[in-house]
């Protein structure tokens, strides 16, 4: 049998910090530019894929991998994948408005436009196509609602003020783009990421561009911070890019310390803080030997589905609990036989009366 437990994700000689949560410090003792050339020497990646394998690979094997479905990062717009075509022609439909095509988060041209700084996939987002356009090279900012020009949402693309839902939108104006509310935080850590990373490339094409956007970046870093499906998502590209996650999803204090003064001190993530645990879940006893329990509570009854999922995300095992009663809830597991020590997730998703809550711990298999 194997060994179920909590990860700890040990990056030997990275300076990150081996520790029982799916959060990593970063470095947490330097600053200025020791910390800056550490975090480039620790996390940048001397090799990527070419740029359409890393498109492929994003859409298939990191995002679709869950529901066979690609969601457009400005407008949830999504559209069904299916696995046996070619991922990137097969939602381009032609070029069609439905279609998607890939977003640079830091555009091609303010320094994404060859090699690594355009493949590297921390950066890359699927989004309809149209959306795309009309963000273009412009900086991401906070437009008033009376100034935006275009308001965008699923396949819908509106010339005025929403009349309901409007933080669903993003927005643009022929200066500015805003993406909508729930994804800021992502977007931010992806432009921290990149000019991190790739700074020089950046600087070259256009030395203001990061600097307009900075206190922006910031701001959503704060007011979004990154959850588990961040997480997991920067752990599944991290093994075609030489084990390397973006540093920005792992350490929330990691912005403050290299871009953001301005921040407090303290930040969480997501799912960091025991309120930011709706399901409060655990493994016990932990660690596990053989067969083991998954305890949580349930704020409401429902279906629970659990998923164990490899790094890359290839689910392993998976079970299904119907109409679980809402309070204490335990379910017994079983590791598969036959496979290999690696790291992994355990989803768990609670489903019923219209509401559906999902909650991720990272696991060892030994």
């Amino acid at each position: 049998m194997f060994r179920l437990k909590i990860l700890v994700f040990a990056l030997l000689g990275s300076g990150i910090s081996a520790s029982a949560q799916i959060y990593q410090a970063v470095f947490p003792n330097l600053s200025g530019p020791e910390l800056y050339d550490s975090v480039v020497l620790a996390f940048k990646p001397d090799s990527v894929l070419d740029y359409a394998n890393a498109r492929d690979t994003l859409y298939a094997k990191v995002l679709a991998i869950d529901d066979d479905s690609l969601r457009c990062i400005y407008s949830g717009h999504t559209l069904y994948l299916d696995p046996t075509q070619d991922p990137t022609q097969y939602v381009y439909l032609n070029g069609i408005s439905l279609g998607m095509n890939t977003e640079h988060g830091y555009p091609q041209a303010k320094g994404a436009a060859n090699g690594n700084a355009r493949s590297d996939m921390h950066h890359l987002f699927p989004a309809r196509i149209p959306v795309n356009e009309a963000r273009g090279n412009l900086p991401y900012a906070e437009i008033p609602d009376a100034q935006t020009q275009k308001w965008f949402y699923k396949t819908f693309v509106l010339n005025s003020i929403p009349a309901v839902d409007k933080d669903l939108y993003s927005e643009a104006t022929g200066a500015a783009f805003e993406p909508r509310e729930a994804v800021k935080g992502d977007l931010a850590r992806a432009i921290f990421y990149f000019y991190t990373m790739y700074r020089a490339e950046a600087d070259l094409a256009d030395p203001a561009f990061f600097s307009i956007q900075r206190a922006t970046l910031c701001q959503w870093h704060d007011q979004d911070p990154a959850d588990s499906s961040e997480l997991i998502k920067t752990w599944r590209i991290a093994p075609y890019q030489e084990n390397k996650p973006n540093p920005f999803i792992l350490d929330c204090t990691l912005a403050r310390r290299i871009y953001c003064p301005e921040l407090a001190q303290s930040c969480t993530s997501n799912t960091t803080e025991p309120g930011q645990h709706p399901l409060g879940l655990r493994l016990a006893p932990n660690p596990l030997q053989g067969p083991g329990q998954v305890e949580m509570t349930l704020p409401f009854s429902g279906t629970v589905t659990l998923r164990l999922y490899s790094v890359i995300g290839a689910e392993l095992a998976s079970w299904q609990i119907t109409d679980a009663p809402a309070g204490f809830f335990r379910f017994g597991v079983e590791t598969p036989v036959g496979l290999q020590a690696s790291p992994g997730f355990l989803e768990v998703q609670l489903q019923g009366s219209g509401r559906m809550i999902r909650e991720t711990v990272a696991v060892v298999l030994r």
